[in-house]
């Protein structure tokens, strides 16, 4: 008899477990200065958080696998951080109104994170640590912005997509294998790009409008180091400038500029390396 007994408890607390790993959290929220707050521990767990006025806090932790949260902002002047710790986890942050901080870290491998934000004066970033993971950004309104991605690890792909003005967008990453695209589109637009500590990386970066910048305000370059990487930077517009830096073997630049008074600077520092610059006026 005791035998049985132990038999059913253990079968009830492995049952328990199954459904402590498969949990649905939704949150709505209506009026200002809230706080919401959900934790979830366990695979394939879902949230829903959804706020709709202004000046509120959200934070969102979830430690597994085959996790997915989602967090909507339709009120400004709001704080939203998600932390996700594992592998297949998915995380996605729309914002739609201004003076918004959010921000995503992810840990594990085979992640993916989105942020969209529709709103001025806002500040978006998204880390994560490990391999082959996904991040977008795409960010959008009268301009303002802030938008940082910073990876660790190899086989990795992050894009931005940036439409408005004095928007400034940041990408680090380290390790091989990599990817980093960037488009901005619209006037007095930043992006500075930095792929460091790694081999056979690639950067894209396209800008349209004028008086744009490819470049950081403290670093002003858009830098590789490693080998056998690529850069390929194109800027179409007038007044625009770019300054490139590569550390390391058979590295490749290439810098194509359409308008006009714009200027390019490229730096290769090591053996075998290639850059082109193609200036063509409108």
């Amino acid at each position: 008899m005791r035998k049985l007994t132990l038999a059913v408890a253990a079968v009830l607390f492995a049952c328990s477990i199954s459904f402590a790993q498969q949990n649905q959290s939704n949150l709505l929220q209506d009026g200002s200065s809230n706080t919401a707050d959900v934790e979830q521990v366990g695979g394939q767990n879902t949230s829903l958080l959804i706020q709709n006025d202004d000046d509120n806090l959200t934070n969102v932790n979830q430690t597994g696998a085959g996790n997915s949260s989602e967090v909507q902002a339709t009120g400004g002047s709001s704080a939203i951080n998600v932390t996700q710790l594992g592998d297949r986890n998915t995380a996605v942050s729309l914002i739609t109104e201004a003076n918004t901080l959010a921000n995503i870290s992810q840990e594990g491998n085979n992640n993916s994170a989105r942020q969209e934000i529709d709103a001025p004066d806002s500040d978006v970033s998204s880390f994560a640590n490990g391999n082959s993971n996904l991040t977008v950004q795409m960010v959008s309104g009268v301009g303002n912005n802030t938008a940082q991605i910073g990876i660790a690890g190899s086989g990795n792909i992050v894009t931005q997509e940036i439409a408005g003005e004095n928007t400034n967008s940041f990408i680090t990453t380290s390790g091989d294998n990599s990817i980093a695209v960037t488009q901005q589109t619209g006037v007095s637009n930043n992006v500075s790009i930095l792929q460091e500590m790694g081999n056979n990386n690639a950067a894209f970066v396209a800008q349209n409008g004028d008086n744009n910048f490819a470049g950081g305000d403290a670093d002003p370059q858009l830098t590789q180091t490693g080998s056998d990487n690529t850069l390929i930077l194109s800027q179409d517009g007038n007044a625009n400038a770019s300054s490139i830096m590569q550390l390391g073997d058979g590295n490749e630049a290439l810098n194509a500029q359409s308008g006009g008074e714009n200027g390019s600077i490229i730096t290769q520092l090591g053996n075998s390396n290639t850059a082109s610059v193609v200036q063509r006026a409108n």
